[in-house]
């Protein structure tokens, strides 16, 4: 995994976020001393002893892509940046999203004229990602704004444009006036 890859997560919706942060869980690490057993015989002697090593995995969320089917015609994906109103499923798998499904993400159109249709580039995600109390998050940003410039190098103005008067900087514990 990746820190600042935006990936998503296959259910019934698929969640879109981005992992911000990963910590390895080990109670044991640091206990000196004298062990009465190996790990080969703890496995032996206490079958039951359970190993609390983990890999905590912090992840933001950025919206959600939902694909409705329709009797006639083909499947119409409905995208939401923000926080979803349906919480991620305990155990869920998360996996790396493509270019592809990047690009759907953040690529929106007006749907009124379809004629004069204009495809922009949608952030909508930016303002929730900013309010994070996260000194990891601005770092994050850097690195999808990064991702993005590289996939709509026609929209760099849009993307360098929409930073500016939005300070993208690492928080601290101190009000700012």
């Amino acid at each position: 995994m990746v820190i600042g890859k935006i990936v998503k997560s296959n259910s019934h919706i698929n969640y879109v976020g981005v992992i911000y942060d990963t910590q390895l869980l080990n109670p044991t690490f640091g206990l000196l001393g004298p062990r009465l057993s190996t790990e080969t015989q703890v496995e032996l002697f206490s079958p039951d002893y359970l190993s609390e090593k983990a890999m905590l995995v912090h992840l933001v969320t950025l919206g959600m892509m939902e694909e409705h089917r329709f009797s006639s015609g083909p499947p119409k994906t409905h995208i939401v940046h923000g926080i979803p109103s349906l919480p991620l499923e305990l155990n869920s798998s998360v996996e790396t999203m493509t270019d592809e499904d990047v690009h759907q993400f953040h690529l929106f159109s007006d749907q009124e004229d379809a004629e004069n249709q204009l495809d922009y580039l949608h952030m909508g995600y930016l303002p929730h990602m900013i309010a994070q109390q996260n000194s990891l998050i601005p770092l994050v940003i850097l690195r999808i704004i990064d991702q993005l410039e590289q996939l709509f190098p026609q929209h760099l103005p849009t993307i360098k444009n929409s930073m500016i008067g939005k300070q993208v900087r690492p928080c601290t514990n101190t009000p700012t006036d």
